[in-house]
């Protein structure tokens, strides 16, 4: 038996668009954080191989340009130190950067949900937010 399209339309708006609405918060905060906190880690990896940490660490004591005097092994190892300490600063503020972005992909729909309330005057901010008052 064929559905009319009226029950089609019917069953689109409620099921479809209505179950969507419903869905998306459900989504955002498992689903996509979960997915959101993948992507911070092969973010991180990403930065770490990028900046050389692991072949800086191995390579420490090792001298530079095949310098073995005394003093060309004290001024590779405190170079690779001063390289050392500079890369470990950049990853700790990509970190930093990374551990932002994820906190805003948590807050951001409930801040976008309760200024659309404060918005419309369904509600005021001070009501929700005591520290307003």
């Amino acid at each position: 038996m064929e559905k009319s399209v009226f029950i089609q339309s019917i069953r689109y708006i409620t099921i479809d668009i209505f179950g969507s609405l419903i869905y998306y918060p459900l989504w955002w905060y498992s689903v996509g954080l979960k997915l959101a906190a993948q992507k911070f880690g092969q973010n991180l990896v990403f930065r770490s191989h990028a900046l050389g940490l692991g072949i800086q660490i191995s390579n420490l004591f090792r001298p530079m340009y095949a310098d073995y005097t005394i003093a060309g092994r004290l001024i590779s190892f405190f170079m690779r130190i001063v390289l050392l300490v500079f890369r470990i600063l950049e990853m700790l503020v990509f970190l930093i950067w990374y551990a932002i972005v994820l906190l805003l992909w948590v807050i951001s729909p409930i801040a976008i949900i309760i200024n659309l309330f404060h918005q419309f005057y369904i509600t005021d901010l001070r009501d929700i937010l005591p520290f307003l008052k």
